[in-house]
């Protein structure tokens, strides 16, 4: 369910693209933003990741995961709600 819950956030704003280009009053290459934003840290923080795991084991480093992307996604619901471009921000907890 994690990994679902993390492509589902990944992928959820593509199909909205139209309105929250519209809504928010963005261009696509600050729409597109959105997707280096959630890539260029994900080339880095694996190695760390990894190292989280080892040093917090398994479970708590899922929760611990689990909560940022949680976090993440409320930022995005958050700046959807007030007509605010928050994604970028939480597009990092991603």
């Amino acid at each position: 369910m994690l990994l679902f819950g993390d492509a589902y956030a990944f992928d959820n704003p593509q199909p909205l693209q139209t309105n929250i280009e519209q809504d928010l009053d963005i261009s696509h290459t600050s729409f597109n933003f959105l997707y280096s934003c959630y890539s260029f840290p994900n080339m880095i923080l694996p190695l760390f990741g990894g190292f989280l795991i080892d040093f917090l084991g398994v479970r708590v480093a899922i929760f611990l995961f689990s909560t940022l992307l949680i976090i993440g996604q409320l930022i995005v619901t958050y700046g959807g709600f007030a007509k605010v471009f928050l994604a970028i921000l939480s597009r990092l907890y991603h």
